[in-house]
């Protein structure tokens, strides 16, 4: 009830069947439903209880266990009997969240049919306050007119030595296609010899590997090379069956601006 009170007064990380709340010093989750009752957690099906599941997305993928990196997360899912209390007419739950840098939580609750897990509710979150490591980076660019607007709103760099993607009031499904990015540079003897067919290098990348959330936004940036460069072309696509589908894509004419002009 203490930590309770003390979050309470607190703007909650989303709004769902539960409000879910960062706890004090970002190593907790609470999860809160007024005019709670035992009943209220039953749920129709296999389970009689529907089971909480977190998924945490790393913003380094090297801090997940080996077997877990090809989904991206960890799940460290829970039974309200397991963590929770009532308390004064409401449902409190408390689960401890790992110490490193958080990029994303999905969180919510499923039911057991049969084979089946199915939502009964659902919510993407983004621990605000949590993670600022392109914060001051942020801050030093977003005067400047972006190179175009999409999906992302995308700039320079300082020193023109790498790309800024932006996208303001992000959620999960805005990160979860991986990014391409095609580097023309001004003189073809600049590319390795096995790209002077294609004409660019590819400096491609997925969110999880290059981004974070700060302050409700998604932020990436992207090394470019120290050449000089006539174009880049960039978006992000999805592989299916083979084939690679633009989800968007912009084109940037950077005609000798490189980092030696």
């Amino acid at each position: 009830s203490a930590e309770y009170d003390s979050i309470v007064g607190d703007e909650p990380l989303l709004h769902g069947v539960y409000d879910v709340y960062l706890g004090e010093g970002y190593d907790s989750l609470i999860y809160v439903k007024e005019n709670c009752s035992i009943q209220t957690l039953s749920q129709t099906g296999d389970n009689p209880e529907s089971s909480f599941f977190l998924h945490i997305f790393p913003v380094n993928e090297g801090d997940l266990p080996e077997h877990r990196r090809e989904f991206g997360f960890i799940n460290v899912g829970f039974e309200f009997g397991a963590n929770g209390v009532f308390s004064d007419g409401r449902c409190v739950a408390t689960v401890d969240l790992p110490d490193y840098d958080i990029a994303a939580i999905r969180t919510g609750q499923y039911v057991l049919y049969g084979d089946l897990y199915v939502n009964t509710w659902s919510q993407d979150s983004f621990p605000l306050g949590r993670i600022s490591l392109y914060s001051a980076e942020y801050d030093s660019i977003v005067g400047d007119e972006p190179l175009f607007r999409d999906v992302f709103d995308v700039y320079l760099g300082e020193g023109r030595d790498s790309l800024i993607y932006v996208q303001e009031r992000c959620r999960l499904q805005d990160v979860e296609f991986a990014f391409f990015v095609h580097v023309f540079p001004v003189n073809e003897g600049d590319l390795p010899e096995h790209r002077r067919e294609l004409g660019f290098i590819n400096a491609g990348f997925s969110f999880d590997t290059n981004g974070v959330f700060s302050d409700g936004r998604c932020v990436t940036t992207v090394d470019l090379p120290d050449y000089d460069i006539a174009a880049i072309r960039t978006g992000q696509y999805i592989s299916h069956e083979d084939q690679y589908v633009n989800v968007w894509s912009q084109t940037i004419d950077l005609q000798g601006q490189g980092p030696n002009s």
